[in-house]
């Protein structure tokens, strides 16, 4: 590692990005060994100075492709912070309730449809359909709308298409517009679903963007510190994850019978994926599925550690 002679040629086939990872990589799993089979403290320090080297070899001028951490959230935190969120919870921060309807609203199609904030936050009340018994919400790009006052326009970045909704989610959207909605002044001169309540010049104006990154995040987020690292975009990657693990399950039921008309290949996952996000390309999705490749990856490796113990135990006992 620092220069000694070499028994084999090595030739230069990754980039530097690479060999940041695999070595960053590296460090972590000699720290996991570590502490599977429990290295006494003797061997602790010589191991840190292990660990602190490889890390010290990885290029420096790189650029990482790994996923920033915020992108990961622990199990259970995001059904929390809905569970504060929901207009009926004590704990919710906002006082009027029309905006804790409102907010619970905008939180609910966050999570339930995947959809990006200017996608959320562009959504007219013309492209909502709840009067027939297939619900749906129709994204449509909406740049340059004549309708919308923001100086900064709420717009989507994907392709249009169309959503089908819950009736849970539909009666909540038939609520807030007809119980709170309507009754906020100037909001019936334009079509977009979500308004300003407070009282002032923007009042009934389509809410924006800066309100909801600046106002209403933030003031969910002071609930509780654990909730600092939840961001608007983290709904986007939990849907992926969530996506991923249906899909999974929906071929574990049908014991992955590759003939069943019901499987779901990775091709056809990945086309339902571009749909649902509005992606124009299969690709575009890899970056939101690499949580739940991770996942079953450690998932099959601590499956292959439980194998591997049960074989040494069954080998000592003989």
């Amino acid at each position: 590692m620092k220069g000694r002679t070499q028994f084999i040629d090595i030739y230069s086939a990754v980039s530097l990005s690479h060999q940041y990872n695999r070595l960053t990589t590296l460090s972590e799993y000699i720290l996991f060994l570590s502490k599977v089979i429990n290295v006494s403290n003797e061997y602790i320090e010589k191991l840190t100075k292990l660990i602190t080297l490889i890390k010290e070899l990885r290029p420096k001028n790189h650029k990482t492709l790994s996923i920033k951490p915020e992108s990961e959230l622990p199990d259970g935190l995001l059904d929390e912070f809905m569970s504060i969120a929901n207009f009926s919870n004590p704990n919710n921060p906002f006082q009027d309730i029309g905006i804790r309807k409102r907010n619970h609203l905008m939180f609910i199609l966050l999570k339930e449809l995947g959809i990006r904030r200017g996608e959320l936050l562009s959504i007219q009340i013309p492209f909502i359909d709840i009067g027939t018994a297939k619900s749906s919400i129709t994204i449509r790009r909406t740049h340059d709308d004549k309708f919308d006052t923001r100086k900064k326009q709420a717009v989507s970045k994907t392709k249009e298409r169309r959503l089908p909704i819950s009736q849970n989610i539909a009666q909540l959207i038939n609520d807030y517009i007809m119980n709170y909605r309507s009754k906020i002044p100037n909001a019936n001169k334009h079509p977009y679903l979500f308004v300003t309540h407070r009282k002032g010049k923007t009042q009934g104006n389509p809410i924006s963007t800066s309100s909801f990154d600046n106002v209403i995040v933030p003031t969910m987020k002071k609930i509780d510190p654990k909730f600092s690292i939840i961001h608007p975009h983290i709904f986007r990657h939990e849907w992926n994850l969530d996506f991923s693990r249906k899909v999974d399950k929906n071929n574990q039921n049908i014991n992955h019978d590759f003939s069943h008309k019901d499987f779901i290949s990775s091709e056809k996952e990945a086309k339902m994926r571009q749909h649902l996000m509005g992606h124009t390309s299969e690709k575009s999705g890899n970056i939101y599925n690499q949580r739940y490749i991770r996942e079953k990856a450690n998932k099959i490796l601590l499956d292959l550690q439980i194998e591997f113990q049960k074989k040494v135990d069954n080998y000592e006992s003989e």
